[in-house]
């Protein structure tokens, strides 16, 4: 349902939708993309180099363990982690496991001129315009941030048409104090 003051969608979030509004968040409200690139390739570096380091070392018998190449392999798998953002996709896989029913269950979001009203089949929740400080499209999703880790994510894919997402878009313009949009990610190879 779409007028010029009021959208009506139905809304069924996929983990995919969940981990993109994550990224869009994190990418729009800090400045980390850079430092944890440039932590992991140096760790990614200094292991690598570490390890042809120890593997041109002749090989030295002794009884204690030597923690060497596990330390290298560490350091390694460190920079891995960190390059391809490993820790925080698996943080929202829990978080979205945890709250299955919550995130994947079908509900109606209605955004009109005084807020947006989430209609569950067990609740209802309203949102006024003033709760939200600023607002950022993605290319696949807006969020709506309200809070320290908070905010309020739409699918674009939930939007019927252009011209709904255009209205969309508009309201957020005129409501939302700042209103951005970062379609492209760092380090976004889509």
């Amino acid at each position: 349902m779409v007028s010029e003051n009021s959208i009506t969608v139905q809304v069924r979030l996929k983990f995919t939708d969940f981990w993109r509004a994550n990224r869009l968040y994190r990418a729009s409200t800090s400045n980390d993309h850079i430092g944890r690139l440039l932590i992991g390739l140096l760790s990614l570096f200094l292991g690598g180099c570490y390890l042809v380091f120890l593997a041109t070392q002749p090989i030295r018998s002794h009884n204690d363990i030597d923690l060497s190449i596990p330390a290298a392999f560490m350091s390694i798998l460190i920079g891995i982690i960190l390059i391809l953002d490993l820790i925080p996709l698996a943080f929202s896989w829990l978080v979205f496991k945890q709250n299955n029913r919550l995130y994947s269950e079908p509900y109606r979001v209605i955004f009109d001129e005084n807020g947006i009203s989430v209609q569950r089949p067990d609740m209802s929740t309203k949102y006024e315009w003033d709760l939200f400080y600023a607002a950022v499209e993605g290319r696949d999703e807006f969020i709506l941030i309200y809070g320290k880790n908070l905010y309020f994510a739409t699918p674009k894919t939930c939007f019927e048409s252009e011209k709904q997402t255009e209205i969309f878009r508009s309201i957020l313009q005129r409501k939302v104090l700042s209103f951005r949009q970062m379609l492209k990610l760092p380090l976004d190879i889509r």
